[in-house]
């Protein structure tokens, strides 16, 4: 087992790749300094103790099931994958083309290394590109070596040739350690939760909605209030119906008014049909507000969930940026341990399905996830996946497997986790500060006061009239600070507009939108009603603005998050509204892109 000093970075089998060898020897190198050595199977932080006895069987969950998993059956051709490693075999089974033939003999790429953030933290682009000759090489040859080389290692012979569709072997391997002893802390409380890889959670959430849902028998899924279209959208094109829960700065309501208890427990079968058995949820860093729920109501809804048997979709993209936690840097087991947990950790019953991606911590067009639940659930999705999509970009899963696997490791990839959500929050720090300084104005009020006498007469003259100064400062809109994600939700207070008359918010919001995006501002943002769940124009989207610190470059981050502040005063003090035109790049018809920052 690998000591705790070298799951932080340091001590024996860590090497550094900045300090000098007397540095070392003395102990006087900063633990981010390290890129890490695999470690085996040395969890990040302490582990429960290890239960002797088998842990109780999840609940049979199987009535869940659509139609359509029911009848989907196992490929007996993908049943002889596993022959192919047998050594000595020739396989005259499979339709497969002969890798001798692909045209892609190699696969390299320049990857950074995984503290390459540590060393910019407080500094400029400058900085970045000096980390950026610490780059080191990598290839994805076509075949294994024959010196040397394992048969696990991975190739471009077998990672572009047809494969599993639960991924490449040594990839699904690490993921799975990473997400069972890692960032689910050990503590998934069933034996032996699977895990299949996707091509992002859009196409995770997809199947599983096709395993578990079907418009046809009446299946209705929760969400919240607020949510991010994808999961809703996937739903009721399928015949699902949307039923939202009413959200307060935390995340989903657990109970209260329009609160998962208050909806389940009024719920009338007559009238509205089967009680929902879904729920969608986006819990850390919630797309659109930025809460996150906390670990005493996540007990409540799992409770609830039980009770009225829900299965729970848990889509969590922004798990790792988390904010607020850290003073300082932490180290990886602190960093780990502190942030709160998901759904799956309280998941007794096997009713979790959990949807990770590498969109937020490498990039979105890398196209892969994974899912993480019970088998009776990820291997109806593999079935699925077997008739549909197939595997992952082998291309895609070889240069992952070659980053994570043969030069971070785990404990890299966690560094590379770590200080990608420090350098989030210094963003939204700043956004942050620079709407916090135009979120009010001042109004003055004036009124001339004329003098009467005893007797009720105005007096004319000198001291006759004086003026009455009256001074209200205003709220032009509010926010909150984001616990995690990569958005601020921002509520404007456009009922105090001088041109609101009670039913043309709407209206207002559109002209607001399209003021800010025009040529003196050009600042991006995008409406809260497309956060509403199917949207009928009868909620109070119209009432929010949804901000994205992630995307942009900081300079550009600083100067729209003041022209946003700038562009609400200057929109406020409007007496009629502006010319209704869309704003389009110069020359240019609706399909150009805008001239503007990327803001969201």
């Amino acid at each position: 087992m690998s000591s705790v000093n070298n799951l932080n970075g340091s001590g024996a089998g860590a090497v550094c790749t900045r300090c000098s060898p007397a540095d070392v020897e003395q102990g006087r190198c900063n633990a981010t300094h390290f890129v890490h050595e695999k470690m085996d199977d040395e969890p990040v932080a302490e582990l429960e103790p290890e239960i002797v006895t088998p842990r109780p069987p999840p609940v049979d969950l199987s009535h869940h099931l659509s139609s359509l998993a029911r009848s989907l059956r196992k490929s007996n051709l993908k049943g002889l994958y596993k022959y192919r490693s047998v050594p000595g075999i020739v396989n005259l089974a499979g339709g497969l083309p002969s890798p001798n033939y692909f045209p892609f003999d190699s696969l390299s790429a320049s990857v950074a290394p995984c503290d390459r953030f540590a060393e910019s933290m407080n500094s400029s682009l400058l900085s970045m590109l000096k980390s950026s000759k610490r780059c080191r090489n990598i290839t994805v040859p076509k075949f294994v070596s024959p010196q040397g080389g394992r048969s696990s290692d991975v190739c471009l012979a077998s990672a572009l040739q047809y494969s599993a569709v639960e991924g490449l072997p040594k990839l699904r391997t690490f993921v799975k350690e990473f997400a069972t002893k890692y960032q689910h802390q050990g503590k998934i409380p069933y034996d032996s939760p699977e895990v299949i890889m996707t091509c992002g959670n859009t196409d995770g959430l997809a199947k599983a909605l096709k395993i578990l849902g079907e418009g046809a028998r009446g299946d209705k899924m929760l969400v919240e209030k607020y949510v991010y279209g994808g999961g809703p959208e996937t739903a009721a094109a399928m015949g699902i119906g949307i039923v939202p829960v009413e959200m307060d700065k935390e995340g989903m309501m657990a109970d209260g008014d329009g609160g998962l208890q208050e909806i389940l427990e009024s719920w009338d079968t007559v009238r509205d049909g089967p009680r929902p058995h879904l729920m969608y949820t986006i819990t850390l860093g919630q797309n659109p507000t930025s809460s996150v729920l906390g670990l005493e109501r996540r007990k409540e809804i799992y409770a609830l969930c039980q009770k009225y048997d829900i299965i729970i979709l848990e889509d969590d993209p922004y798990w790792f940026l988390q904010y607020g936690l850290f003073p300082e840097l932490p180290d990886n087991r602190t960093f780990l341990a502190r942030l709160t947990p998901s759904y799956i950790t309280l998941d007794t019953d096997g009713r979790v399905l959990r949807f990770d991606t590498f969109s937020k911590t490498m990039a979105p067009g890398c196209r892969l996830g994974w899912i993480i639940g019970h088998p009776r659930f990820t291997e109806r999705i593999a079935r699925l996946t077997d008739t549909t999509t197939q595997f992952p970009s082998g291309a895609i899963q070889a240069l992952v497997t070659k980053l994570l696997v043969d030069t971070w490791s785990i404990s890299g990839w966690i560094t590379w986790l770590s200080l990608l959500r420090e350098k989030y929050e210094q963003r939204a720090n700043l956004m942050c500060a620079a709407l916090e300084t135009s979120r009010t104005v001042t109004i003055i009020h004036l009124k001339n006061i004329r003098v009467r006498d005893d007797d009720g007469n105005v007096i004319d003259g000198p001291g006759g009239k004086y003026s009455l100064v009256h001074k209200a400062v205003k709220e032009l809109y509010e926010f909150e600070r984001p616990m995690g994600g990569m958005f601020i939700w921002v509520r404007v207070y456009f009922e105090i507009h001088r041109l609101f008359d009670g039913t043309n918010g709407q209206r207002i919001m559109d002209a607001l939108f399209k003021y800010l995006a025009g040529p003196n501002l050009r600042c991006l943002v995008c409406p809260g009603g497309y956060f509403v769940p199917l949207d009928d124009g009868e909620g109070d989207g119209w009432k929010y603005l949804r901000l994205c610190f992630a995307a942009v470059e900081v300079e550009d981050l600083k100067r729209a998050s003041e022209n946003f502040g700038r562009g609400v005063k200057e929109f406020f003090e409007l007496t009629e509204f502006p010319p209704d035109e869309d704003v389009e790049a110069d020359g240019a018809g609706e399909d150009a892109e805008l001239d503007v920052p990327h803001f969201c």
